[in-house]
């Protein structure tokens, strides 16, 4: 297997590709170094790019649906709950180790009876030709991204 990060120059994919209509709404997107690994990452709900470790990232995922698990089973054995919880993509983004942003903080899953949902996501490796990310970058990228299966994230706000 190949330690070595892909050479990825982000003003070398704008230059390239000038008409291409790239996730980060023309941003000037940005990797972030998990320290976890040298794959390139791309988690879809909120376009984010960094390097972490297949591994490290279905870790991450699973424990992420776990505790989302555990908070619905908690929700509905407690009938006297009178809030329901909300886990959010901050709580995913911290088990990922990238950074919390304003929209992973209101986006997220509820407990709530009414709310609660299969929480699914997809982790798959793709490759150029395969997939317009990959294919942008000219590298493998591993994608997370939520499966619609009555499990896509809602807007909640938490006061603390």
């Amino acid at each position: 297997m190949n330690n070595q990060r892909p050479r990825i120059k982000i003003e070398d994919i704008l230059v390239a590709h000038p008409k291409k209509r790239l996730p980060w709404y023309g941003k000037h997107p940005s990797i972030e170094d998990t320290g976890r690994g040298n794959t390139l990452c791309y988690e879809a709900w909120g376009g984010r790019l960094f390097f972490s470790d297949e591994g490290a990232v279905r870790e991450a995922v699973d424990k992420f649906i776990e505790n989302y698990d555990e908070m619905c089973l908690r929700t509905k054995e407690d009938p006297a709950h009178e809030y329901y919880d909300v886990t959010n993509f901050n709580d995913l983004y911290s088990l990922l180790g990238i950074l919390p942003t304003h929209m992973g903080d209101a986006w997220g899953y509820s407990s709530s009876d009414d709310y609660a949902q299969d929480l699914n996501f997809r982790v798959e490796m793709v490759y150029p030709t395969e997939n317009e990310i990959a294919d942008l970058f000219g590298c493998q990228v591993l994608i997370i991204e939520p499966v619609d299966q009555g499990s896509y994230p809602d807007f909640y706000y938490r006061e603390y």
